[in-house]
């Protein structure tokens, strides 16, 4: 074989390879071609339940005062302090015991008492007439309770099925692990709760735009968007009317959806949830959709390595500065909001 034909096959391979690579993991956010640097070591000034317990309990989103910011500085240095594999170690443990070792003074304990904070408050909050309450779980997951109902979006979690008495539905954005837990799905099928998805195999599955009324009082309109330019239609977006006891407030929840020319509303948005840092026009997306309020969301995912696609805090609140004067608000885990 001669000299040229060699090069080009061996070049045939690569791009193929790096192509396969790309489109197995959503285009936007590929495997770290390079190994994960070292992890900062965490701070030694505070303990994790310190910072935890002051941030949910004495500050708000919805107030982003110096205080929280200086709080969620601290987060922010545990999360780095974690690597993608101290993650997936953790997240793979069968054993309690084990998983409180990896947890103590460290991000892994911000995240399991997220969990815990949101089932206590989830089942205890009565929410008033005319207000919807939504929680912030972990990445894009949202738990929202209205006067008479509940359910669950995007709901990953090692523990996420410890939710599953409580929600009535769950939705599911698209087939990225980081989107939802399948011991969650195992249980809402086994309690004969709907699960909606564009990939998971049951009655419920979505293919195309429609309208669904998942419980008395609710209506959704889903559609399909882009993830990527390479992953067309890969995510279900979620327009929902959470009913008249809330005052109709709608809360459009877009996944991974990055194309906003595909991004449409058939009601005003109160809520919108896209994530931060995903490569969208979002001049466009919030000229169309025009919400009152955004949730900038995706943003410390620990199952990302630390310097790929692992955005942090401080990228979220550049994304808000760039819906300005639209409201925007970065959400930590574990968060309730009211509105």
């Amino acid at each position: 074989m001669k000299k040229n034909s060699i090069r080009y096959f061996l070049l045939l391979i690569f791009a193929t390879c790096v192509l396969m690579g790309v489109q197995a993991c959503g285009g936007d956010e590929p495997d770290s071609p390079n190994p994960e640097p070292t992890p900062t070591p965490p701070p030694t000034s505070a303990t994790m339940s310190t910072v935890m317990t002051q941030l949910l309990d004495q500050t708000s989103c919805l107030n982003p005062d110096q205080t929280r910011m200086n709080l969620i500085n601290e987060v922010q240095k545990f999360s780095d302090a974690c690597s993608k594999a101290d993650y997936d170690k953790y997240y793979k443990l069968t054993s309690a015991s084990e998983a409180s070792k990896m947890e103590s003074n460290t991000i892994l304990e911000y995240y399991k008492k997220a969990l815990q904070r949101i089932v206590r408050e989830v089942q205890a909050e009565i929410v008033p007439q005319g207000k919807v309450a939504i929680w912030h779980l972990y990445n894009m997951g949202y738990v929202v309770k209205t006067p008479s109902h509940c359910f669950g979006i995007d709901l990953k979690h090692r523990e996420a099925a410890q939710l599953v008495p409580y929600i009535e539905f769950l939705c599911i954005t698209h087939e990225h692990v980081d989107h939802y837990s399948q011991e969650m799905n195992d249980a809402m099928k086994v309690v004969g709760k709907p699960v909606y998805s564009n990939f998971v195999d049951n009655e419920y599955k979505i293919s195309g735009k429609k309208t669904i009324k998942p419980v008395d009082g609710i209506e959704m309109v889903v559609a399909l968007g882009d993830h990527s330019a390479s992953l067309k239609n890969f995510c279900v977006t979620y327009q929902i009317d959470c009913g008249a006891d809330t005052g109709n407030k709608v809360i459009y929840h877009i996944g991974d959806t990055y194309n906003a020319a595909q991004l449409s509303k058939t009601k005003p948005v109160d809520i919108f949830i896209p994530h931060g840092g995903i490569n969208m026009n979002f001049t466009q997306a919030m000229n169309k959709i025009e919400p009152k309020v955004t949730l900038v969301s995706h943003i410390n995912e620990l199952s990302h390595a630390i310097d790929n696609y692992r955005w942090p805090y401080g990228k979220a609140f550049e994304r808000v500065e760039q819906f300005v004067p639209r409201m925007a608000y970065v959400p930590v885990w574990g968060e309730k909001m009211i509105f």
